[in-house]
């Protein structure tokens, strides 16, 4: 893992998907899909996610003109999915209302 971000829901699949991102600025790259995910995951602004330190630009993740995106590598395109679907089980087993509120009631 080259990203310094590194999310409470991050598995070894996951792993895999982003070790598959090859090029320039990979840790850039791996950590603008983590905050995407988790944005994406948490109801959260996506514009917002790419404002964060170590993320991209939205020109660079969306492209420009002729010039297509990183969101149009294959690579970063799968890591995103599977760190999003992983991301949406933790807000909602892990995080979520509901489970903390059984738990507090067994407790």
């Amino acid at each position: 893992m080259r990203s310094r971000y590194v999310p409470d829901w991050l598995t070894y699949e996951v792993e895999q998907a982003l070790a598959a991102i090859d090029g320039e600025h990979v840790a850039k790259k791996e950590a603008t899909v983590l905050r995407l995910a988790q944005a994406i995951a948490a109801g959260e602004s996506q514009a917002a996610a790419l404002r964060l330190p170590g993320t991209c630009s939205k020109n660079i993740w969306y492209g420009v003109g002729d010039k297509p995106g990183w969101k149009d590598d294959p690579a970063i395109a799968r890591a995103l999915d599977l760190a999003t679907q992983r991301a949406r089980w933790w807000v909602r087993v892990k995080e979520g209302r509901a489970i903390q509120n059984a738990l507090d009631t067994l407790v």
